[in-house]
């Protein structure tokens, strides 16, 4: 625990509610601008290559214009990302032992992008570091280690990589580009064996084609959408369909942990185009968050709850798990809980849609003030001069004195002392259920 729980007094271990900690929201760009870069080798181009992939520039364009009319659609118009092209020699032959590993392949990619670009055109938040580059590797087919994919950040530059003839070129995944894409700007992954998300998002159902869009929570995280939060007591809430230059509309209720919170939002999958390459699901959404964690760990950081409250990790969801009005799966209310002590946070009942692209319900936000007090008898109430209820001495060695004092006080009508005339440690002590490892609690 950050605060011991013993010694003279005890505080309230819900004494003042921080302000909910979470990951750092990031800035809204109108106009991003992003780099895809070639790089050749001094014996090897882009064009040497005849089989499956990337052969040419104006296949590359061609992609690019898919990602850039893909991540239009994913902001509803309020953010566009414009590609621009360039290549690079490295100066080195392709080989095996061209370079030692992926850093040393990246960092000299990097170096070459600065010999050739303004650097100030590609960092929006004007932090020394090139936002966002796709390295297209000329290969000619041969694949060597340090060429592999994925994000990374090498010499101030935010990239990712493919070679010409990856399966991501050779299909034309776009939604597995703007996913990387997405990376290089500050968007977690959301696979993982703790995903119950999917389709829901490109950042977990990368390969979709079309490609899929993203939730409440990387709208939020991109600044893109601010969602209505909802603090105490009963409201009727209407949500509606995000729409084109619309933003999506979403509500936020904060558990007492900062780190945790739900978002609800409408989802409907599309009839066509971007986003349907998924069931046909149509209701609300209630995403569970915990900052910090990720969607290896339990608890994820971004679960859905599912209208009849069950939903194994790993599994996709299913369109009973939507919460909608005929569907007889729902719990009704349906309470969604804490992760910490099982607390109740809030509840939906009485869904109703509200005309053709919406849908009204009820919310009601528990009385949550002293739910989550893991700590008994927290203020020594209980108990005699000898005997503390819930609480027990501990010492090195038996050599000091511990009392229950009825006389001094901070709050309430006792506290505990602890006597020592010779160097111990001595403590009050309780075991405390309830805790996940790795978490803090005031």
């Amino acid at each position: 625990m950050d605060t011991p729980a013993w010694g003279s007094g005890a505080p309230k271990a819900w004494a003042k509610k921080k302000p909910h900690e979470h990951a750092p929201v990031i800035r809204h760009v109108r106009h991003r601008r992003g780099l895809a870069v070639i790089a050749d080798f001094t014996d090897t181009r882009l064009e040497d290559w005849s089989g499956e992939g990337l052969r040419s520039v104006p296949q590359l364009v061609s992609q690019l214009r898919q990602m850039e009319a893909h991540w239009e659609w994913l902001s509803r118009g309020l953010e566009d990302f414009e590609w621009d092209v360039i290549r690079v020699t490295l100066p080195v032959s392709l080989g095996p032992q061209a370079y030692p590993d992926l850093s040393a392949y990246r960092e000299a990619v990097a170096t070459a992008i600065r010999q050739k670009i303004n650097t100030w055109k590609y960092d929006a938040n004007r932090d020394g570091v090139i936002d966002t580059v796709w390295v297209i590797a000329s290969n000619r087919g041969a694949f060597y280690p340090y060429m592999s994919g994925g994000t990374s950040r090498h010499g101030n530059v935010n990239m990712f990589v493919d070679i010409q003839n990856s399966q991501s070129l050779v299909v034309g995944a776009t939604g597995n580009f703007n996913h990387e894409l997405a990376h290089t700007i500050g968007i977690p992954d959301l696979y993982g064996p703790f995903d119950t998300l999917h389709y829901l998002t490109v950042m977990s159902d990368s390969w979709a084609l079309p490609p899929q869009g993203f939730t409440a929570y990387e709208q939020q995280r991109l600044s893109w959408i601010r969602p209505r939060r909802i603090d105490s007591g009963s409201r009727l809430v209407h949500l509606r369909l995000s729409k084109e230059h619309q933003p999506a509309d979403a509500v936020r209720i904060d558990s007492l942990d900062p780190n945790e919170y739900f978002l609800i939002e409408y989802r409907r999958r599309p009839e066509s185009g971007f986003g349907s390459h998924a069931p046909p699901y149509s209701g609300l959404v209630v995403y569970h968050v915990l900052e910090g964690s990720n969607q290896w760990s339990n608890p994820p950081l971004l679960k859905i709850e599912a209208a009849d409250g069950q939903i194994a990790a790993g599994a996709s969801p299913q369109l009973s798990d939507f919460l909608f009005i005929d569907n007889p799966s729902m719990n009704r209310p349906l309470i969604l809980r804490s992760y910490f002590g099982g607390a109740e946070v809030f509840k939906i009942d009485n869904l109703f849609w509200a005309g053709p692209e919406g849908i009204g319900f009820n919310v009601v936000v528990s009385p949550r003030a002293s739910a989550i007090n893991l700590l008994a008898n927290s203020s020594f109430e209980l108990g005699d001069h000898n005997h503390v209820a819930s609480w027990g001495p501990e010492a090195w060695v038996s050599t000091s004195t511990f009392a229950r004092d009825p006389y001094v006080t901070h709050e309430g009508q006792a506290s505990v002392s602890i006597q020592s005339l010779t160097e111990n440690d001595a403590r009050w002590i309780q075991n405390v259920t309830g805790l996940t490892p790795g978490r803090s609690y005031q």
